[in-house]
Order: structure tokens, then C-alpha cells, then sequence
């Protein structure tokens, strides 16, 4: 829950500045750092678990709940920035340009006009980002070795190990998988208004 958790609020926090700044700012070399970024869409993380785990290695972060955090972030980001950034482009250039003229900064305009207004896309980066973290389950297997920091997704592992021994722990283990998704389902239930009205602004560029 932890890892989910604070993977969605780094996602959401990132997602939004980003987002604001790609659709609103105009700086040097900003289309090409935003196509650099959506090229990491087409990056699985099954590609780099390597270069992942020996930094995670240098940076002390093994057996760490940061250690899964911070790639769940980094992999999350490119997709979810799109839609945040889609949505962004839609918000008209007028209210920030009244904004600018009574003296507002670009951070206090970030913070009072558009967080606000992106409400409903900030809602489904954080639902669909929660669901995606807590159903991830080769990050947690690359990075977490100790069992008190085990993730949902490995908890199966207790019931692996005896399942050929015991017919009675393969109940177990689809009982155990069914509480998993629980979560994630309510999650989304609770906030499917939201979900699928940011999602259908997000989807189309204004």
C-alpha cells in the first residue's frame, strides 16, 4: 500500500509540473525533450532490469521500499505526462495571460488556476497509477529480499512454496490472489467518475 501509495503522489506531482510546463511554457528544446520522453513508452521495463538493479546498487536503495518506488515513478511518468499534458492544452491561454497581467507567478498560477482545473485528470493519473504500482510484480521481485518488505504481488510466494505438497494451499493461493485485486478494485470504483471523465479530456487535444 505504502509503495502505491507514494508512487501515485510522485507520479501526480511530476505529471502536473511537467505537464504545465510542456503545454503552457515555451522554452528551448521543448518538443524534443517531450518526444524523448514519450520514446520511454515503447521501453519495457523487462529491458532494463539490469542497468535498474546496479544503479539501485550503487545508490544503496536495494531491499528499500524507495528502491521500488523511485523506477515505479520514473516508468509511470511518460504515459500519464501525456495525458496530463493533452489535458493541459485544452485549459485556454487567456485565464494564464489575465493571471500574468495581475502579477501572478508561474508557480502561483501552477498552483491556484491549474491544479484546480486539473482536478479531474489529476484523480486518474493517481487511480490509475495506484493500480498499475500495486499490481507491479518484477520490480518488487528484482529489488525486495527481506519478507517484511514484501509487496502484495509476492506475498503468493508463501503459497508457492508448498503448493505441490499440499492440494489444500492452492485454495490458499487463489483465495489470497482474489483479496489482492480487491483493493485496486474498490479504488477504481470509488473514483470512476472522476477516472473516466479525466481520462476522456485527457485523451483528446484541445
Amino acid at each position: 500500500m505504502t509503495i502505491a501509495v507514494m508512487t501515485s503522489l510522485g507520479v501526480a506531482v511530476v505529471t502536473t509540473l511537467a505537464g504545465y510546463a510542456f503545454s503552457k511554457m515555451h522554452f528551448r528544446g521543448k518538443n524534443a525533450i517531450f518526444i524523448l520522453i514519450l520514446i520511454c513508452l515503447a521501453l519495457p521495463v523487462a529491458a532494463v532490469t539490469m542497468p535498474i538493479f546496479f544503479t539501485l546498487v550503487k545508490l544503496r536503495c536495494i531491499d528499500t521500499l524507495a528502491g521500488v518506488i523511485i523506477p515505479l515513478i520514473a516508468f509511470n511518468v511518460p504515459q500519464m505526462l501525456l495525458i496530463v499534458k493533452n489535458y493541459f492544452d485544452g485549459i485556454p491561454n487567456e485565464l494564464l495571460e489575465s493571471a500574468k497581467i495581475d502579477g501572478s507567478s508561474s508557480f502561483h498560477t501552477y498552483r491556484v488556476i491549474m491544479i484546480p482545473l486539473a482536478k479531474p485528470i489529476l484523480a486518474s493519473t493517481m487511480v490509475l497509477t495506484f493500480v498499475y504500482s500495486w499490481n507491479d510484480y518484477l520490480l518488487p521481485l528484482l529489488v525486495i529480499r527481506s519478507e517484511i518488505n514484501y509487496t502484495v504481488t509476492l506475498a503468493a510466494q508463501f503459497f508457492m512454496a508448498s503448493t505441490y505438497q499440499s492440494p489444500l494451499d492452492v485454495a490458499h493461493l487463489y483465495a489470497a490472489m482474489i483479496l489482492l485485486t480487491l483493493p485496486s478494485v474498490i479504488v477504481y470504483l470509488l473514483s470512476q467518475k472522476y477516472l473516466q471523465a479525466g481520462i476522456t479530456a485527457g485523451a483528446v487535444k484541445g
